[in-house]
Parts: C-alpha cells; sequence; structure tokens
C-alpha cells in the first residue's frame, strides 16, 4: 500500500510539473474516490477546494459595494465589515500606509481591486487585513517615492484617486 502511494505521489508531481500546474495548486478540503485520474484530481485541485470562495473586486467599486458583494457571498455580516472599513479598520494589524490617514476616515480607496480567494469561515478581521496586504504589496517602492516627491501624503493620492474614479 505504501509503494503504491508513493507511486501515486511520483506520477502526480511529474504531472503538474510537465503541465506547468506545480504554483497553481490551491489549499482547500477535497474529496477524491478511487476512480478519478491524475487528471481530474489536478484539474480539482487548480480549482480551488469545497471551503474557498473566489471573489473578483473589479475597479470603482466602493467600499459599500464591495461589502454588499462580500455579504452576498457569505463571507461577512455587513455592520462588522462595515463598521472596520468606515471606522478606519482600527481593529486590524497597522500599515504604514495608513499612518498619515486622518482619524476617523475610513478605508475609502484601500481595499485594492483584485481577484481574491478566502475561506468561508474567513473572520471579517482577517479579510480586510487581506485586502490591506494587497494595497501595500501593489503600493511599490517606486510609487512610494513618487508620492514623497510629489510632497503627498499616501491618504492624499488615494482621495483623489477615488474622486477621480467615482467621476
Amino acid at each position: 500500500l505504501y509503494s503504491l502511494f508513493l507511486y501515486f505521489c511520483s506520477s502526480f508531481i511529474i504531472y503538474v510539473s510537465l503541465k506547468g500546474a506545480a504554483s497553481d495548486l490551491k489549499p482547500g478540503e477535497y474529496e477524491f474516490s478511487d476512480q478519478d485520474s491524475i487528471e481530474d484530481i489536478t484539474k480539482s485541485l487548480l480549482k480551488g477546494g469545497k471551503n474557498e470562495v473566489m471573489v473578483i473586486i473589479p475597479e470603482g467599486w466602493t467600499n459599500k459595494e464591495i461589502i454588499k458583494y462580500l455579504e452576498n457571498q457569505k463571507l461577512v455580516k455587513s455592520t462588522v465589515f462595515h463598521n472596520l472599513a468606515f471606522l478606519g479598520g482600527g481593529e486590524v494589524e497597522k500599515f504604514e500606509f495608513l499612518e498619515d490617514k486622518p482619524k476617523g476616515t475610513g478605508l475609502e480607496g484601500y481595499l485594492f481591486p483584485d481577484t481574491y480567494r478566502f475561506f468561508k469561515d474567513a473572520g471579517e478581521k482577517e479579510i480586510l487585513a487581506r485586502f490591506l496586504h494587497n494595497f501595500d504589496r501593489k503600493l511599490s517602492s517606486e510609487l512610494r517615492e513618487e508620492i514623497a516627491k510629489q510632497k503627498k501624503s499616501v491618504f492624499e493620492i488615494v482621495t483623489v484617486a477615488s474622486l477621480v474614479e467615482n467621476e
């Protein structure tokens, strides 16, 4: 039985490597039968597990639209997420790019449009932190330098970008 398992693992590793899919496999919970082929298993692992939800946030959505969408996906309770996103995310970890944001202002413009994968049982704080981590990654060092060169703050740039997007 052990040698059969090793044979399957080796075959699977070779198969996904040859397909160039090894880095695209998704974590999650899966159920497979002994009738499933390596190709079937790979397709499932590329699609994602049962306990995940793929969320696509398009450009131009306001935080209210994002919250409504996340609630429809049964990922957040709108009141909890609303309080975090509109009261400035005070309960999530601190991010350097939020330091210049005035107290009492929300996170409009900081929930970066992108494709996300969330576990169904992720809490509001975890989801908000993922949005903010993504924003932090997208705010490259070159962008940060350009903002500093213009003697602007990240908050000012995000505010202007949000206003332009609304127009």
